[in-house]
């Protein structure tokens, strides 16, 4: 009475329903029950995991081993994505300390001054992820993009801009070529 016979390669799928069930899988795919875990998955996913569980056949304890590797390997991306970020935000920066020099602070302000007179509102730099991770505001081309703006607007035009502006090493390298 405890036997279970397989069905044959023509079985449709209630029949492989029926020996799922009979070893243990539940009957309805909300019966799944997964361990609680520090790394959150999104609802939707939790119910299409539950879905092709019940399909496949799965235990509970098979469905909560599988979840547990789901969360697993979201986790592992998380950290690499947060790593991959950082690393793009220290290069980015180093970028702008390299070309800007010691007028970077000061090329920075005047490129948010740039940014918020010409746009209005900046909250667009931090609505927009790239694909490193980091926001718009903070790669590297827009803030030179801006930079550059506020150099083209002049130091008149922004409101709150510094009157005596700082060199970069690229303006004062021209100004020593043109002296010489």
């Amino acid at each position: 009475a405890d036997k279970v016979a397989i069905p044959s390669k023509s079985a449709t799928p209630e029949e492989w329903r029926e020996v799922f069930t009979k070893l243990g899988a539940p009957e309805d795919a909300g019966a799944y029950e997964f361990s609680d875990s520090d790394i959150s998955v999104n609802d939707d996913l939790i119910g299409t995991f539950r879905d092709r569980a019940l399909t496949a056949g799965l235990t509970n304890s098979q469905a909560n081993e599988m979840m547990g590797f789901v969360r697993d390997t979201i986790s592992g991306l998380e950290t690499d994505m947060s790593e991959t970020t950082e690393k793009a935000l220290y290069e980015g920066e180093q970028e702008l300390r390299q070309e800007f020099g010691q007028a970077f602070d000061q090329r920075l302000e005047l490129a948010q001054m740039a940014a918020k007179d010409l746009l209005g509102s900046t909250d667009i730099f931090d609505e927009i992820t790239l694909s490193d991770g980091r926001m718009l505001g903070d790669h590297p081309e827009v803030v030179k993009m801006f930079s550059q703006l506020a150099e083209q607007i002049g130091e008149d035009n922004l409101e709150g801009a510094p009157t005596e502006l700082v060199m970069t090493p690229q303006e004062a390298q021209r100004q020593v070529s043109e002296m010489t």
